[in-house]
């Protein structure tokens, strides 16, 4: 496929020959990185037609939308070509001049939202066109006495308020191309023209709307075709998946492990928890792993709680089989024991507590004989 293709043929033999190596063969498909090489087809066109067509937002976005996925040789002449030609911008939109010198607005001292009085308090100056709205004598009297001075642009001069200006006019040039021949319909071009606003790259900060919010740019039309790719690998996101599992343990536990588990508070009835109790019970037996988060035990039957546990909550049991002290030792979650140390069953029942401690006693000399 790439062999005798005039813009990859020499590149592809090398990258098969192991010369070259900013290229890299993936089921039989040329890669410039992450960019899937185009060979010299339609395909091109048909590329630069479907991401362009999508916002007419000119060169500089097209080709940022395009080389982001894709390359092939020639690309930026290739997408200038085609946007210097494109009919409905030719029709749509306006001529750039660069007269008159800008004035930037102020630096804000705070944040700007909307709903700024609700939310961040009376704002001293607001910048806003000429709307009837806004020149109102009520509009005025409003701000006068809250102290806000009003600051009113002029009509198509964007030396006021230059970055507005400059969005409005972008927002109309993308609306004006998308509705085409129904300019009274142009509501239904908002949805697309939304989604291609938000999509493309802006020239400040480099990244589209959608990147800085979600981190990526949501999947388009092109991406819905059977096109192969190779998967995204961002450095700073390897980075901290290997911090995160360094400080994570894994702790996983088998059928018939006895382990302890804690009893959070949220595991007591009303009046029933104490902070000075033992934190732990056990020896409990796993019965089921439902997965390596999450493990099924054989609780003693006076707990009247959930029997599934979070690993982060279990703990190997670790005691001297030959420890004859165990069953001595009293449980505060013992069934029917008093803070006044009576007891509400018989002395000479044990413990369900007991009854696991020796079960695994019992278990460890088996393991140990058959050793």
């Amino acid at each position: 496929m790439y062999a005798a293709d005039p813009s990859f043929g020499r590149i592809f033999q090398e990258v098969t020959e192991g010369h070259r190596h900013d290229f890299v063969l993936h089921n039989g498909y040329l890669f410039r990185r992450l960019q899937l090489c185009i060979r010299d087809c339609s395909l091109r066109q048909q590329i630069i037609s479907e991401l362009y067509n999508e916002g007419h937002f000119g060169r500089d976005k097209t080709l940022a939308l395009i080389s982001s996925e894709f390359y092939w040789p020639k690309l930026t002449s290739d997408v200038a070509h085609y946007v210097d030609r494109c009919y409905v911008c030719q029709r749509s939109k306006g001529v750039l001049t660069n007269a008159g010198l800008y004035t930037p607005l102020p630096v804000p001292e705070a944040s700007w939202f909307d709903e700024i009085v609700r939310l961040h308090g009376v704002p001293r100056s607001i910048t806003s066109d000429r709307d009837t709205k806004f020149i109102s004598h009520f509009w005025k009297s409003l701000w006068g006495k809250l102290g806000t001075q009003l600051n009113f642009s002029s009509a198509y001069h964007p030396q006021t308020d230059g970055q507005t200006e400059v969005v409005n006019r972008s927002l109309g040039n993308l609306l004006r191309c998308l509705a085409g021949t129904k300019p009274k319909q142009w509501d239904l071009a908002l949805p697309q023209a939304e989604f291609a606003y938000n999509r493309s790259k802006n020239r400040t900060t480099g990244l589209s709307p959608f990147e800085i919010v979600y981190g990526q740019n949501p999947s388009g039309v092109l991406d819905l075709a059977p096109i192969p790719r190779i998967g995204r690998f961002s450095p700073k996101a390897d980075e901290m998946a290997k911090y995160l599992q360094g400080i994570h343990e894994q702790v996983l536990f088998d059928f018939g492990d006895f382990v302890w588990a804690v009893l959070t508070r949220d595991r007591f009835h009303v009046g029933e928890y104490n902070k000075l109790k033992d934190r732990k019970i056990g020896p409990c037996e796993v019965v089921q792993k439902i997965n390596d988060n999450a493990y099924r035990l054989r609780l003693p039957s006076h707990l009247k709680t959930s029997d599934v546990f979070n690993v982060k909550h279990l703990s190997h049991y670790f005691v001297d089989p030959d420890d004859t002290t165990l069953n001595s030792r009293t449980s505060s979650f013992q069934p029917g024991v008093t803070d006044a140390g009576g007891s509400e069953t018989d002395d000479a029942e044990l413990s369900d507590c007991t009854l696991m401690a020796l079960r695994y006693h019992e278990l460890a000399d088996q393991r140990k004989g058959g050793n």
